[in-house]
């Protein structure tokens, strides 16, 4: 028993959930089975599913006193009380919602044949769902749903000559087009990342239809799916950032109008389409920022109440793109208790010592990073570079020296482990070196290095480099 669906089902609910189950298994209307009855009292007398006390033997025992195991009989317990829990998780689900709970009792009045009732019903789901501020794709199902049983029930009361169709049909065609859109870009993001291509189906008439009828975009939901997809779907750059404004702007102005993962994925959406743009040519900072800081306000980049490491790091380095060094100052003293435990002095130290860096405190940072080393390999490197450029900008070029060899043993040792990523710090070790040796006053061999750094092909320090060799011309 210790590995049945059962014994992983119960221990799955929580205390509140077990006691509600409790009323369920013991009422007559949903069991009665003594036996089930007892079953269930005994698993919920166990802590956990990894009891010792669940042996089948011990189980059958409690249940049926001095009974002789039966093998058989004690499967079909178990079946049973497994039936009464799927039955409790329906019905419960049901009535968590409203628009469902209504759906079926409108769904039931019509198999009654009671007009009166039944349109009583269906007003009252009508106004439920209005009343209620989420505007996602369940309202649009819903709201079809609605239309749908209303239509099936004009030859049922006899309304032949009260077809209004066109609510039936339009609530149709917005739900489709919803989710269309909204498949439309989940497919995307997949073929991204798996290089897999899939066919679009009646995509491309979806955006025709809604680009020719603004009437589509009064719902949210369309109207954010549409403009995504329209934001990376376009080759003209000028378009794109256009569509993304309008994304953008639509997205920070919806609050309640979807579930809070529903609008955590659009967040995330817009936000991982403005890492791409700052990762290709530090655009959009100021829009992903933007982005972070009403997505943490509304709770969104938080789980158990926690921050991811990347999100917090990715906020601090945008806040020091943009030399708002107050602010990332700032965020980290205010959220580095959202961190997770195994990362919040790792990441907080790392975030401090880049704002030292950039703020030209280089005495400060250079003594918080003689401090540690980050155990995440690519925070280490990143440390490191930081090293490199500080030794150069205090003109300790002979601690540099030490340093940049043995930089380029540590690359060499982690070579497999950095695969395509070793070729830039390859490259990054090896132009600080060339930048020491540099005559600072032949123009010709300034230049040709210039040109050297500038069509190196992987380089993510290449704005640095190219800031130094630039100082040798003033």
């Amino acid at each position: 028993m210790l590995s049945s669906k059962l014994a992983q089902v119960f221990f799955s609910l929580n205390n509140y959930e077990k006691a509600a189950l409790k009323h369920f298994v013991y009422s007559p209307y949903h069991n009665k089975r003594e036996d089930v009855k007892i079953l269930f009292d005994y698993l919920h007398s166990q802590s956990h599913e990894t009891s010792p006390h669940l042996q089948k033997a011990t189980v059958w025992q409690f249940v049926y006193q001095e009974k002789p195991f039966d093998a058989a009989q004690f499967r079909y317990l178990m079946n049973f009380l497994l039936a009464t829990i799927e039955d409790f998780l329906i019905i419960r689900s049901i009535y968590e919602d409203n628009n469902v709970a209504n759906l079926k009792l409108i769904e039931s009045y019509h198999e009654l044949q009671l007009d009166a009732p039944f349109e009583h019903s269906i007003q009252k789901a009508r106004l439920n769902l209005e009343k209620q501020p989420l505007r996602d794709s369940s309202y649009l199902h819903h709201f079809y749903a609605i239309e749908n049983i209303k239509y099936a029930a004009t030859y049922t009361f006899g309304r032949e000559k009260d077809r209004g169709l066109q609510p039936f049909a339009d609530s149709l065609e917005t739900f489709i087009i919803a989710e269309k859109l909204r498949l439309a870009c989940i497919l995307q993001a997949h073929e991204a990342v798996y290089k897999i291509k899939y066919d679009k189906g009646i995509l491309p008439a979806v955006l025709e239809a809604v680009g020719n009828n603004p009437k589509w975009l009064e719902y949210e939901a369309i109207y954010l799916y549409y403009y995504y997809y329209q934001t990376t779907n376009t080759s003209d750059s000028g378009l794109s950032y256009e569509y993304f404004r309008m994304y953008k702007s639509k997205l920070l102005s919806c609050n309640q109008q979807f579930s809070q993962a529903e609008l955590k994925n659009f967040y995330m959406m817009a936000i991982n389409y403005g890492i791409r743009q700052i990762n290709s040519a530090l655009s959009f900072l100021r829009e992903t920022l933007d982005l972070y800081i009403a997505a943490l306000a509304k709770g969104l980049l938080l789980e158990k109440k926690q921050i991811s490491r990347f999100a917090f790091k990715n906020i601090v380095a945008i806040g020091i793109h943009l030399k708002e060094f107050d602010f990332a100052r700032n965020f980290i003293s205010q959220n580095a208790h959202l961190l997770p435990a195994d990362y919040k002095e790792t990441y907080t130290h790392y975030c401090y010592c880049k704002l030292d860096f950039v703020e030209k405190n280089y005495r400060e940072a250079m003594k918080r990073l003689l401090q540690v080393e980050y155990e995440d390999i690519f925070l280490n490197l990143d440390a490191k570079i930081m090293l490199i450029k500080i030794y150069y900008e205090l003109q300790e070029y002979d601690a540099l020296e030490s340093f940049l060899a043995a930089f380029k043993v540590f690359l060499n040792r982690k070579r497999k482990v950095l695969s395509y990523h070793y070729e830039n710090y390859k490259n990054i070790a090896r132009s600080v070196s060339n930048l020491m040796q540099i005559n600072p006053y032949s123009k010709e061999t300034i230049s040709k290095f210039r040109d050297k750094i500038v069509n190196i092909k992987v380089l993510t320090e290449r704005g640095w480099l190219l800031a130094q060799i630039d100082n040798f011309r003033k």
